[in-house]
């Protein structure tokens, strides 16, 4: 699946990671003076294996002899090369084209001291695989390469074996459509009550229908229980910087990937109800019989998020179903949780779903339910 052209890769910035997270190493190239600079910073304050074997190039002709020759330092090929992004473009192009080219996954960055849209365009145009800058902090930079050495390492290995489109397996299909007919059946009454309590407090539908990106990219209609006054869409602008993720995943020039509100005012006393016993996703059994969903897979996500989330490393998570519950729900349900956790949990479930799987997140989701957001 082709780079976003529109969106470059917004971090998972977060100082929650555990320390634990830093204990791999991985070995990097640093081209110029500021990232120079960066590796030195590491390795002095952050006592952090990253820059085990790393090095540095003066120039970006020095970085491609050390590719070419084969080895620097005793290793080759490098898990990442961080750049000073005011090289000229045309030796950038040259260097990441040359270490795209090679069999190993490299997580190609640029490096500036601070924010400057600039340099970001120019890293979207080179189509590198972030844009950093030393203001976003030390511990948010070091977990920010090791995130995207990861993800892209994990990718390369499954790549042989990824189906160019994910196909839902007949047993799963078979074991979606018996449960969820079953559930439909027993659960209509409560359906007819939530309806009732629905329409006696606010005016406006009791379903709220809004589209959702699904596995292969594909876009349906998603069916919930309405929680939220009506037109509680056109209000989020207004609350944007409540947004759970605001703080800790926006940058001077980039949106946080997901929106979440805690105690959002939009939300009315029955559905605080609805949400706090995730009743109000008991209509996603409908998309389940349509087979827009499975009962375990990825949460689908809306247009603009799913717009985010186009590049290869991440896209991986839409050749998984999509799901009612998942890793994710099971998850440090009472935490807030980064970016970088909830697409990891995504792609950990793409790379191990199988009916016992499914079943072991099912069971978990009951008692998950009663716990707050």
């Amino acid at each position: 699946m082709p780079f976003s052209e529109v969106v470059l890769a917004k971090s998972p910035h977060s100082d929650n990671t555990s320390r634990s997270a830093f204990n791999r190493s991985a070995t990097g190239l640093f081209v110029g003076p500021q990232s120079h600079a960066l590796r030195l910073r590491i390795a002095l304050e952050a006592d952090n294996p990253i820059v085990e074997n790393s090095g540095d190039a003066d120039t970006v002709e020095q970085a491609l002899a050390f590719l070419r020759g084969g080895s620097f330092g005793g290793t080759s090929p490098f898990g990442f090369i961080v750049c000073d992004a005011d090289f000229d473009q045309q030796a950038l192009r040259s260097l990441f084209d040359e270490v795209r080219s090679a069999p190993s996954p490299t997580v190609l960055l640029l490096y500036t001291h601070a924010l400057n849209a600039t340099y970001k365009t120019k890293a979207v145009e080179l189509k590198a695989d972030d844009y950093l800058y030393a203001t976003l902090g030390l511990h948010n930079l070091v977990e920010r390469i090791h995130f995207l050495v990861e993800v892209k390492s994990k990718v390369a290995n499954s790549a042989a074996a990824l189906p160019a489109t994910f196909r839902r397996s007949w047993k799963k299909r078979l074991f979606d459509v018996s449960v969820a007919t079953l559930l439909l059946l027993i659960l209509s009454p409560l359906f007819l009550l939530i309806i009732l309590l629905i329409k006696l407090e606010s005016f406006g539908p009791a379903f709220f229908v809004a589209q959702r990106v699904g596995s292969n990219y594909d876009v349906f209609d998603f069916y919930k229980f309405r929680t939220m006054q009506v037109g509680a869409d056109a209000q989020r602008e207004r609350l944007k910087t409540l947004n759970s993720y605001y703080s800790t995943e926006r940058t001077a020039s980039n949106e946080p990937f997901f929106f979440k509100v805690k105690d959002d005012p939009r939300v009315t006393r029955v559905g605080r109800f609805l949400r706090k016993t995730s009743l109000d996703e008991l209509p996603q059994l409908v998309n389940v019989l349509k087979g827009d969903m499975s009962l375990v897979g990825n949460r689908p996500l809306p247009l603009d998020e799913a717009a985010s989330l186009t590049k290869d490393e991440w896209a991986v998570r839409f050749l998984a179903p999509s799901g009612m519950t998942g890793l994710w729900q099971i998850s440090k349900r009472k935490e807030s949780m980064t970016v970088a956790e909830r697409i990891d949990l995504d792609l950990r479930y793409q790379n191990s779903m199988s009916l016992r799987t499914d079943l072991k997140i099912l069971l978990k989701t009951l008692p998950g339910m009663l716990q707050q957001d």
